[in-house]
């Protein structure tokens, strides 16, 4: 397995570390979830659904990532890309997902109204 050296660059006027691995700069996901205002594990589960989606064979919801020691990098490309996914997702996407991790819901657990 080939070391990968990874840098830690501050970009100037702004408080987010940029990672230089190679001759690229990449975003972890920290950084992604303040550029598109969106919760960290909401872009963690978009990686894993698509995780799954690509193990089926079919296409990813956001672009698959550097992964180095379990930390995900995303280029400036990517995190456009899942920016646009971000506000053009359709309700219920993700339901399948998260049935698939949790489980149906027993009838026990359907309140009565």
């Amino acid at each position: 397995m080939a070391n990968i050296t990874v840098n830690l660059i501050e970009k100037k006027g702004g408080s987010n570390k940029v990672r230089e691995i190679g001759k690229c700069y990449y975003y972890t996901v920290g950084n992604v979830q303040v550029l598109i205002n969106r919760n960290y594990c909401t872009i963690i589960g978009w990686d894993n659904f698509s995780d799954l989606l690509e193990q089926r064979g079919t296409k990813r919801l956001i672009p698959k990532p550097l992964r180095v020691n379990g930390i995900r990098y995303y280029t400036k490309e990517q995190v456009e890309e899942i920016r646009i996914f971000s506000v053009s997702k359709k309700r219920g996407l993700m339901a399948e997902y998260y049935r698939g991790k949790r489980g149906k819901k027993s009838k026990s657990d359907k309140t009565k109204v």
